[in-house]
């Protein structure tokens, strides 16, 4: 019965080290990327993500979490533009950093009183008679072992928020235009 009990303990310790290993060598780098083509021009989609006052409209995370309070900044369109929130989840905010009625806008995203910063992009590529909208999300989790799993599994955690998030932004400019 004893050696049983130390063979598993030598087999827990085996796993515990080869779990930290792993995590020490798992990048730590990731980047969730989703898209969607919307039957509009650049120039009718631009005021949905340029303005954050237009977020509720289509944003995923307002009907994912009905405790979700967001605050708008004094600028609220365009570069420099900001918001911020608190939820069941936690809170965060961004910052609109690069705008563009062609391109798209970039910017900054900071969760958990600034623990957590990535760069959020949306994208305008012409596509015959609309656009594909591309919305992605790039960071690095620095989280000593932790790390890379929480990267490897970030694409799974919002991907399905992302195309939400697409799929309402598409109905909302449709129906608008």
């Amino acid at each position: 019965m004893l050696k049983i009990i130390k063979s598993l303990i030598v087999l827990l310790i085996i796993i515990i080290v080869l779990f930290i290993v792993i995590g020490i060598f798992l990048p730590k780098d990731y980047t969730v990327s989703r898209s969607v083509v919307i039957d509009a021009s650049p120039q009718q989609i631009h005021p949905y993500l340029n303005n954050l006052n237009n977020w509720p409209k289509w944003s995923p995370w307002v009907e994912n979490d009905p405790t979700l309070k967001v605050s708008v900044g004094e600028i609220s369109s365009g570069i420099g533009a900001s918001q911020s929130w608190i939820g069941k989840d936690g809170d965060g905010s961004l910052v609109i950093t690069e705008s563009s009625i062609q391109e798209g806008i970039d910017y900054d995203l900071e969760f958990n009183k600034g623990q957590f910063r990535c760069k959020g992009i949306f994208e305008y590529i012409p596509e015959g008679q609309g656009t594909d909208v591309i919305w992605e999300m790039r960071g690095k989790v620095d989280t000593p072992v932790l790390g890379g799993y929480f990267a490897a599994k970030m694409d799974t955690w919002v991907g399905k928020e992302f195309e939400n998030g697409l799929k309402n932004l598409k109905k909302v400019v449709e129906e608008n235009k």
